[in-house]
């Protein structure tokens, strides 16, 4: 029987003349690459996903080389993004709810990073006030995105029910369908 798609993408991640090639701009390489990500579909998400970059370059920054609390800043960020995104969310808000988890994290290092930076200058200090203030600002904006995707996504349905002793009740597609 032929490789697994896991073994073949071990196999071209490993091509290590390939990679440093790719790396070194060698358009040579193309119709290997192409070849692999046919093949290999996985090694699309794996090499491809800017975000993930994005997010390892923040917790490398945050952490430095200890692998623990690497892990551990991973583990929140997932723990955070699948809190935000609930049960059954659209794609859509999968990848707000990670935008917000990435901007949420960022907006904590520069908290930790200013309050850390004892002995700066007044220029320092309102660089890093005007950074904290920059990534509050997109902090908040990707939450009122989520938040405005998830109230699009409501049909506008309300129904008047009548109680018992002649009391209404009105009810919403809100508060029927609970928290996503």
């Amino acid at each position: 029987m032929g490789e697994s798609r896991e073994t073949k993408l071990q196999t071209a991640l490993t091509e290590s003349e390939l990679m440093k090639r790719a790396a070194e701009g060698d358009r040579s390489v193309l119709p290997r690459v192409r070849q692999i990500l046919d093949e290999v579909p996985a090694a699309v998400d794996a090499l491809g996903n800017i975000e993930q970059f994005a997010r390892t370059a923040i917790v490398e920054l945050a952490v430095g080389k200890h692998v623990m609390l690497e892990e551990a800043m991973n583990r929140k960020l997932d723990q955070v993004a699948a809190g935000i995104a609930g049960t059954e969310p659209s794609p859509l808000e999968r990848l707000l709810a990670e935008q917000i988890a990435l901007c949420w994290q960022q907006l904590r290092f520069l908290e930790m990073r200013n309050a850390q930076a004892r002995d700066c200058t007044l220029s320092q200090r309102d660089h890093y006030e005007k950074s904290i203030s920059r990534a509050q600002k997109r902090y908040l904006q990707a939450i009122k995105t989520l938040a405005q995707i998830r109230k699009l996504g409501l049909p506008a349905l309300q129904v008047n029910i009548a109680t018992e002793g002649g009391k209404q009740v009105n009810v919403s597609a809100a508060d029927a369908g609970g928290s996503r």
